[in-house]
């Protein structure tokens, strides 16, 4: 097949961390002359919020007049939402969070005296919570790498747990 060219780029990638943001570069082109793609990602916080109530740990309950404590220490997942291929360790860095996936957190909350035979102490992990995008913008070549194309992801949502917290409810 004369005058026709195959293109071959190498599957791998590697990552380099420039300035806060991640580039992840394919390595050179089987075809010398073949283009080389690289990634710049981007994180975009739209809101935090402090103090957030995340999921139920457990409860307690006792008859009027009566009262009910917690005191342990329990392991709680980190979430980290992901999207366009950038990396959970990216993301928690722009974040300004640990990468790790879960966190340990200890209660030691003694509920008020229940008034009624109809009220649960809840216990609750709490923590930040950040809605974020993150941006993908995609370079072609080596030498003066041309942007060819940006990408945001939709609304994406992170949870730190930092410690407990207890409230009285209604069952």
């Amino acid at each position: 097949m004369v005058g026709m060219r195959r293109w071959v780029v190498a599957l791998t990638s590697a990552a380099i961390l420039t300035s806060g943001s991640l580039v992840a570069a394919s390595p050179a082109s089987a075809d010398p002359v073949g283009p080389e793609i690289s990634y710049k990602y981007s994180v975009s916080v739209l809101s935090t919020s402090t103090g957030y109530r995340g999921s139920q740990l457990a409860t307690c309950s006792a008859g009027t007049g009566g009262t009910c404590s917690f005191s342990w220490t329990k392991t709680v997942s980190r979430t980290i939402e992901l999207s366009l291929g950038a990396s959970r360790s990216f993301v928690a860095g722009q974040l300004s969070w640990s990468s790790g996936s879960s966190v340990s957190v200890t209660a030691a909350c003694t509920s008020p005296k229940f008034t009624s035979n109809n009220q649960i102490y809840r216990a609750y992990a709490q923590g930040t919570r950040k809605t974020y995008k993150i941006t993908r913008k995609t370079y072609m070549g080596k030498i003066n790498p041309k942007l060819i194309a940006t990408e945001t992801s939709g609304t994406r949502v992170a949870f730190n747990p930092t410690g407990v917290a207890c409230a009285m409810g209604t069952k």
